[in-house]
């Protein structure tokens, strides 16, 4: 089969972007700190300046997760760090996937990977993630899933052909935000695919 490695890498854009049909991306920016106003001094001597310490922001609460959230998180946490393993080792073993996806996203993974495998694609450096926020359980037809939000930044990776030489276009790595549908599979939560946009930082 004679493929372009670049077809590689357009799977791998759409490939969170499998079969889900979501509401538009939810924007949450974050809030600027804000310094409150001081009164002005009535004084008529000049007044000593009183220095005042740079504002710093508050971190956010972490979020309280139940198990199932926290089981849901760790499926995607699994998920990401064998996708990262897949793409950089063409001799890594595919179960640990299988294991934390469902059947037809592990499916499309799966193509995904032989793609890479067959036209001698693989990724060197590594991918980091920045996971976000947890949603709530939500039930529909009989499954429950579970959002988790996750920001991936591929600025410090790259794939490569045999020769070494890339394979993508330099507005191909950056930052990409993630909506993974994550689902109930008997006492399991497994990754159930999702959708994804490109995004200037995480």
């Amino acid at each position: 089969m004679n493929r372009h490695p670049a077809t590689a890498f357009v799977a791998a854009a759409m490939l969170l972007m499998l079969g889900a049909c979501t509401p538009d991306p939810v924007e949450t920016p974050s809030p600027e700190p804000t310094l409150s106003s001081a009164p002005a001094s009535t004084a008529e001597a000049t007044p000593t300046p009183t220095p005042t310490p740079s504002p710093t922001p508050s971190p956010s609460p972490e979020q309280t997760l139940n198990p199932e959230q926290e089981a849901a998180l760790t499926a995607v946490k699994e998920y990401f760090e064998a996708l990262n393993e897949l793409r950089s080792d063409p001799d890594a073993d595919f179960q640990r996937m299988a294991d934390v996806t469902t059947g037809t996203f592990t499916s499309a993974v799966a193509q995904l990977i032989n793609n890479y495998r067959e036209d001698g694609v693989r990724q060197v450096g590594e991918n980091t993630y920045v996971y976000g926020e947890v949603g709530p359980v939500v039930e529909a037809d009989g499954t429950r899933s579970i959002e988790v939000r996750v920001c991936g930044d591929s600025t410090q990776s790259d794939l490569v052909d045999s020769t070494g030489e890339s394979v993508l276009e330099p507005d191909q790595r950056g930052y990409v935000a993630y909506r993974l549908d994550v689902v109930e599979v008997g006492p399991e939560w497994r990754v159930n695919g999702g959708q994804s946009e490109a995004v200037e930082s995480c």
